[in-house]
């Protein structure tokens, strides 16, 4: 069996400011969401695969339950969208922790690609806010077949 060469490349990432909402507040607008953290690629060429993971943290007074959607946008484009309840029955002052993965197949070149995480709320039984917080993690690995990237 012949196997191929993979390498990884790291790529660092921005937090981007957010002007639509309070600070550290989640939108509650899906049309104009919270942006989370946000990474850019140069370069990619068909072939690439970028692994995108990201976690990050909400907390809320709400004594209701509420749902949060958030989404993987590529060049402002849903790549991956979930919507996770976040349940305050139980005592439980930490909030909930958001993960998502994805991996991204690239089948043309493309320049100057973003990837972003955005959040909003997507059901709002009570006026309470729901806060943004970190740490804020977000990370995406590109990986190629058989050439070294710098």
């Amino acid at each position: 069996m012949d196997f191929k060469k993979i390498d990884i490349s790291e790529f660092q990432f921005d937090i981007p400011t957010n002007s639509s909402t309070p600070e550290g507040e989640i939108s509650r607008n899906s049309n104009n969401p919270t942006l989370v953290a946000q990474i850019t690629f140069d370069c990619l060429t068909s072939g690439d695969l970028i692994w995108l993971n990201s976690i990050f943290h909400v907390n809320s007074d709400n004594l209701n339950s509420i749902q949060i959607s958030h989404r993987i946008l590529k060049n402002s484009m849903p790549i991956y969208s979930a919507t996770t309840e976040v349940d305050h029955e139980g005592n439980d002052d930490f909030g909930q922790i958001f993960s998502q993965q994805y991996v991204d197949v690239v089948t043309t070149q493309e320049k100057n690609i973003i990837y972003q995480v955005v959040a909003n709320v997507s059901l709002t039984p009570s006026p309470e806010s729901v806060g943004l917080f970190g740490p804020i993690t977000f990370t995406g690995t590109r990986l190629v077949k058989g050439k070294k990237v710098f």
